[in-house]
């Protein structure tokens, strides 16, 4: 694929969306955080990209950004005893989001991060505590639920740095599906110590990659991407290194983009605001 984004309309399988019935109205869109987990590499930025399982029932198989929706939890302000780094009103305007959304917006990408990638996004951590045993320990009680985040990060003395995120887009799944997600995606710099490993239960597989290679073996049909993760790794591919990508994208307006899908006999088609037909 060329760094440029696709063709207006461009087709999707109808294959890989499941789609609400005509006469039903549009499913309620709940809110979710994505990261783009970077690191710097000789080679050039690489990104973290795990592949969902197959028996999903969203983007089952797609190649994506760990991620997942906000919990309750994550709204909890008791969190804020465990928070360092700006204040989660710092993060409303580029989010489109109130203090408390906005709270529980950052807390659930560092959750489904750890959860997703094992990759805490933390104040440094004390000697012997980063991709320890019990660090893992830890990661598979959270997603199993029996403990939480603030429990986490009480045991290991870290708290949660929102200073690792960046909000980074915004995209919200099309009218026309029946499960819907109002997903901000962020950038974050990958703690030096840690390292990033899939879950074995929503991911099947876990890579490192760079944007570009990403996006030639989407196009080569090796994986499956939906459009939001195409679009932002083409951006990605445009940067050399993790700081580079901060500082392009720092303090930018993060409109929310909204895609609309068009059915035909030669399948989906997908279509942004921008484009001419949405």
């Amino acid at each position: 694929m060329s760094d440029s984004p696709p063709e207006p309309g461009f087709s999707l399988s109808s294959a890989s969306l499941r789609l609400r019935a005509a006469d039903e109205p549009p499913a309620p869109a709940r809110h979710a955080s994505t990261v783009a987990l970077l690191r710097d590499t000789p080679e050039g930025l690489e990104v973290f990209l795990v592949r969902r399982g197959t028996n999903l029932n969203f983007a089952g198989g797609a190649m994506v950004y760990p991620g997942g929706a906000v919990d309750e939890a994550d709204r909890d302000p008791a969190l804020l005893e465990h928070w360092a780094g700006p204040a989660p009103e710092a993060f409303s305007r580029p989010l489109l989001a109130d203090e408390e959304m906005s709270r529980g917006l950052v807390v659930a990408a560092v959750r489904e991060t750890f959860e997703e990638a094992g990759v805490l996004l933390a104040t440094a951590p004390a000697a012997g505590w980063a991709n320890s045993e019990r660090l893992e320990a830890l990661r598979v009680e959270l997603r199993a639920g029996r403990t939480g985040l603030p429990q986490v990060l009480e045991e290991t003395g870290l708290a949660l740095d929102a200073g690792c995120l960046q909000p980074f887009a915004h995209w919200i799944t099309p009218e026309s599906e029946p499960r819907r997600f109002d997903t901000r995606f962020f950038l974050a710099k990958t703690p030096e110590g840690q390292h990033a490993t899939h879950d074995g239960e929503e991911s099947a597989s876990g890579t490192w990659m760079r944007p570009a290679d990403a996006l030639e073996s989407s196009r080569r049909g090796e994986c499956f991407m939906l459009p939001p993760t195409v679009f932002t790794l083409q951006e990605l591919a445009g940067y050399s290194s993790v700081s580079q990508a901060f500082q392009a994208t720092a303090g930018r307006d993060v409109p929310a983009i909204l895609p609309r899908l068009e059915y035909g006999e030669d399948g989906i088609r997908f279509f942004l605001p921008t484009d001419p037909g949405y």
